[in-house]
């Protein structure tokens, strides 16, 4: 009997010890991997998506310059696929089509399971319409299963498009802000179902129209209880998006419907330390069935800018106090958050500044982010060291995250930012957010179990 029971705890020591061994077992599968690095280009804003049939990731960026003597420069977007451990799978396609004259950016791809096939939502200039938000459709190969699409193009412009992807009902849920209802440009969210074919179900669905400015909403999907959550920065306490703005959100039904809005993920307006809050993002556990949200934070109480984020349940409630999740010398920007289920915790990267000659430097005048990131517990108590992902001199900018279930790896990307002699946002006489960039690369790097 005495056996036994020491048998016992010995496997629950094991139990409760080889979360934290397997996580100390992840390392660098890779060194630094070159996916765009075209001297005539600018290569920006990399985002990625997971082939879970297939254990390959996809990277996805926006380019601009001139490809031939003689050409006007054209935009365009270009996608790599990559294996697990960081070899580049095929060569590089255009999943919008050929380069264009107008401008093309931010795209955003979601992987379906069930076809093995990508939809990529991205932004367009249109010469009547303002911005517009389109898709495309294509296989794991890169083939184009739909041409590009419009999900919205409408007046005024709509743009920041984010994607979910459905796997009760097999459908791709894109959220983007628009401008069209207002006569003073003051964006809303909205968002339109897609089924897996590219046919939208149903009308444009509205998410939050409050008074004030509403941008940059994020999209996160639960398959237990067949419900969405959205999030975005809010301006509804000040005149423009150029003052503090604080993160709201809204929990949505399979079907769009919204359940609870005007969630304040975090709000201190009018408070001794209100600060400006921006790039929200969402992970969804599902072994606690809740969401984790973060965001930028600029509170005073911070050492010039963390990184922050809390709990919100199930059924749309806020659970628990906002923490602190790094907050060193300098900024710390633009987290991205995943949930990997082999050791129950999340992993968080974001854009780190603490290597800044002037610590105390504005965020958007840095000249020195490199791309960090560390482990945290699923209730945000307990934290590892800091993993460097990349340090090199210079700015590491727009980073993306992407957790490979199959292999237990995470894929990091990110832009270079670089001196190139580019007239960026300059085509046709266009302009927009996002646009009047420097040049860039784009790189990636792979850290996981061996």
């Amino acid at each position: 009997m005495g056996q036994r029971i020491l048998t016992a705890l010995a496997l629950v020591s094991i139990a409760v010890l080889l979360p934290a061994c397997f996580e100390k077992e992840m390392e660098f599968l890779s060194d630094k991997i070159e996916i765009a690095a075209n001297p005539n280009l600018a290569e920006w804003i990399p985002r990625l998506a997971y082939n879970s049939q297939d254990d390959e990731f996809l990277v996805v960026w926006s380019e601009q310059g001139v490809r031939d003597q003689g050409e006007s420069s054209k935009y365009a977007i270009f996608a790599q696929r990559l294996s697990s451990s960081g070899e580049k799978k095929g060569t590089t396609f255009s999943p919008a089509g050929p380069p264009v004259s107008n401008i093309i950016l931010i795209p955003t791809p979601e992987y379906n399971k069930f076809t093995n096939q990508f939809l990529m939502a991205y932004t367009m200039a249109q010469n009547v319409t303002g911005f517009d938000e389109l898709a495309s459709i294509f296989d794991s190969k890169g083939e184009m299963v739909k041409q590009p699409f419009p999900i919205a193009a409408k007046p005024k412009s709509q743009m920041h498009s984010r994607v979910a992807f459905n796997s009760k009902k097999r459908q791709f849920f894109v959220t983007y802000n628009s401008s069209e209802d207002s006569s003073v440009a003051s964006p809303d969210i909205k968002g339109v179902i897609i089924d897996e074919a590219g046919t939208p179900v149903g009308d444009e669905l509205i998410i939050n129209n409050v008074a004030g400015d509403e941008y940059n909403p994020f999209i996160a999907y639960n398959p237990k209880n067949d419900t969405y959550l959205v999030n975005w920065e809010d301006f509804r306490n000040v005149p423009t998006w150029e003052q503090n703005g604080e993160i709201y959100g809204a929990l949505l039904d399979g079907d769009g419907n919204v359940l609870v809005n005007d969630i304040p993920m975090i709000d201190d307006f009018g408070t001794v330390d209100e600060g400006d809050q921006r790039h929200n993002e969402i992970a969804y556990n599902p072994h606690r069935n809740e969401f984790f949200v973060s965001w930028t934070d600029m509170a005073p109480s911070l050492d010039n800018v963390g990184i922050r984020g809390r709990f919100i349940s199930a059924d749309g409630k806020i659970t628990g106090e906002v923490f602190t999740i790094a907050d060193a010398a300098g900024p710390q920007i633009y987290p991205h958050a995943v949930y990997v289920p082999s050791v129950k915790k999340y992993f968080i990267i974001w854009e780190d500044g603490r290597n800044e000659d002037d610590p105390s430097l504005h965020w958007r005048s840095a000249t020195n982010l490199d791309i960090y990131g560390k482990w945290m517990s699923s209730d945000g108590k307990t934290f590892s060291e800091e993993i460097v992902f990349c340090d090199d001199p210079g700015v590491q900018r727009y980073s993306s995250l992407s957790y490979a279930k199959k292999s237990n790896r995470l894929l990091v990307a990110w832009q270079d930012i670089i001196d190139e002699d580019l007239s960026l946002g300059e085509t046709d006489n266009q302009s927009g957010q996002h646009i009047k960039e420097k040049g860039g690369n784009v790189y990636a790097i792979v850290y996981g179990s061996p």
